[in-house]
């Protein structure tokens, strides 16, 4: 998969989607029910983007690893990433 038709997905489906998502998760939000932090036990991060953009979501990766101590982190990746996840 190039770039340019990574960012072309990104322009005509995730912004949409991200809309969806986001006008369902406040209609939805007062139905569901709360889990307590320490309740999460798996997180996956979703990351197919260039390698800059794993480097920049690193203070993301942070703040949840400070919200869900106890957590564990998996991620989807492109395999030529997996370097700079390892890293950070």
């Amino acid at each position: 998969m190039t770039v340019d038709l990574m960012r072309y997905l990104d322009k005509w489906m995730g912004i949409p989607l991200c809309f969806i998502f986001s006008v369902m998760n406040k209609i939805l939000r007062p139905l569901a029910s709360q889990k307590a932090p320490e309740q999460i036990k798996k997180i996956l991060i979703v990351q197919l983007s260039e390698r800059g953009a794993v480097i920049l979501a690193h203070s993301a990766v942070v703040k949840v690893k400070e919200l869900f101590p106890r957590a564990a982190l998996y991620y989807v990746i492109f395999e030529e990433m997996k370097e700079s996840i390892q890293l950070l």
